[in-house]
């Protein structure tokens, strides 16, 4: 079994509110005190017009309404040596790791 050692989560997170940031950062949270070796951090979706005071852990903002703002996230989490980028939304990203979608909602 290969052992993770960087581990980035994409999707919504506190204080955003909705299911999504809740199911991210609590699944965040439970991987960085599990006792495991291994480093987490999270991509954060923001939506259109909002702004949020994110806590340390993520590393990195994504307006879904830019464009560029998936391709640089793409390249950060490539550049990153994370071994795997669990997705939590509804969005898709270029990225050149083992990756695992945990479920997809629309916005409605």
């Amino acid at each position: 079994m290969t052992h993770l050692s960087r581990l980035a989560f994409i999707g919504n997170s506190l204080p955003r509110r909705c299911g999504i940031a809740t199911f991210t950062t609590n699944l965040q949270q439970a991987i960085s005190t599990s006792g495991a070796d291994v480093e987490t951090a999270i991509v954060a979706m923001t939506d259109h017009g909002h702004a949020y005071d994110y806590p340390s852990v993520v590393r990195l903002q994504v307006n879904d309404d830019r464009i560029k703002d998936y391709a640089h996230a793409a390249d950060v989490l490539n550049a990153g040596q994370f071994e795997a980028v669990p997705f939590s939304m509804n969005s898709a990203f270029s990225v050149v790791k083992p990756a695992s979608i945990s479920w997809r909602c629309s916005r409605g």
